[in-house]
């Protein structure tokens, strides 16, 4: 008997607000956020109800693990995933792409993915917003949304 094989539909969230941050660093840090962009996929002709379809996955792109410093996942303005760096007791960080990517590793994925279908969460694409704070350089950064 085969097996039926889903491959979920991939929409590129768009960066909709990047600056600087403040703290001091080593490198520059980079804040960013991203959103559904409704008026591209309108111009696409894309059918509107995209708004109210539930993310099975988010993808982080084009940054190694260990310069993404924070990640927060909201529905509206209510937080419903966030990671942080660690700091071990002897002074070791661990950024949360690291941690991110070894959790992906632990359940049988690869890059920088959070499985908010598997955890329980429903994010509908339309109120979905992901904020970053990156290492420099931020150019090239991206968040993908997979759809159940």
């Amino acid at each position: 008997m085969s097996r039926v094989v889903e491959i979920p539909a991939v929409v590129p969230l768009r960066l909709i607000r990047a600056g600087r941050d403040a703290a001091p660093a080593a490198r520059p840090r980079w804040r960013l956020s991203y959103a559904y962009d409704r008026s591209a996929h309108a111009v696409a002709g894309l059918h509107t109800d995209l708004d109210r379809q539930p993310l099975a996955r988010l993808r982080i792109v084009g940054t190694p693990p260990s310069w993404v410093r924070t990640i927060l996942v909201a529905r509206g303005d209510l937080p419903v995933f966030e990671l942080d760096s660690w700091v071990d007791p002897i002074g070791r960080t661990t950024s949360a792409g690291e941690v991110l990517a070894a959790m992906a590793r632990y359940w049988g994925g690869l890059g920088l993915v959070i499985d908010l279908h598997s955890a329980g969460l429903v994010v509908p694409m339309g109120s979905a917003r992901v904020d970053l704070c990156v290492d420099a350089p931020a150019t090239g950064v991206g968040v993908h949304a997979e759809l159940r």
